[in-house]
């Protein structure tokens, strides 16, 4: 029973409010004066955010139906521009709007904002979003020394063919995978 438990994932109707709960998110948020994300949803726009997320919202699971309404991009690009008001040294970076989604999709907007704040802040490594995308690297060298470890074969493979782990695993990094596994399955994962 608990086998099959664990790898279906928590449960949908109860993934949101568990993330929330485990993520720190609830802690975080109160720490903040009531309304605070509702402010940030309001504040004016960093101009070069705007514009890089409304060229993103759209193209964020194209073809989906819950992202194809226009209730969800609104509430994608609110999250997102909230999130560059109140992380401005993080800012927005390309592949955000694909996890903020799939916040979005299993809870309210608001946690979504928190749970957000807490992957960015307390759960990936520092600088994980950056421009330089220094926590990332870090991961894809971790994961590269695995790969040379336990799947030596593939790592020669890799060297040989002159294709650097980095330029395979970049996009699983940066969308935690949601852009490479199908939508269900990343949830599962995350």
């Amino acid at each position: 029973r608990l086998q099959s438990l664990v790898s279906a994932g928590v449960p949908a109707a109860f993934r949101g409010s568990v993330w929330y709960a485990m993520s720190g998110a609830a802690a975080k948020r109160a720490l903040h004066p009531p309304g605070y994300y509702a402010t940030l949803s309001r504040c004016r726009a960093d101009p070069e955010a705007l514009r890089i997320v409304r060229k993103d919202v759209p193209r964020t699971f194209p073809g989906h139906p819950f992202f194809e309404t226009d209730g969800a991009q609104e509430a994608l690009a609110r999250l997102l521009l909230a999130h560059v008001a109140h992380s401005p040294s993080v800012g927005y970076c390309q592949s955000l709007n694909f996890v903020a989604a799939l916040l979005l999709w299993v809870m309210e907007e608001e946690e979504a904002f928190w749970v957000l704040d807490c992957l960015v802040h307390e759960i990936l490594p520092p600088q994980f979003w950056s421009p330089d995308m220094t926590g990332c690297r870090a991961e894809q060298a971790v994961l590269a020394q695995l790969v040379e470890k336990f799947l030596p074969r593939l790592s020669r493979a890799l060297d040989a063919a002159g294709l650097p782990l980095y330029m395979i695993c970049t996009e699983w990094f940066v969308a935690l995978f949601s852009t490479v596994l199908p939508v269900h399955t990343a949830l599962r994962v995350w």
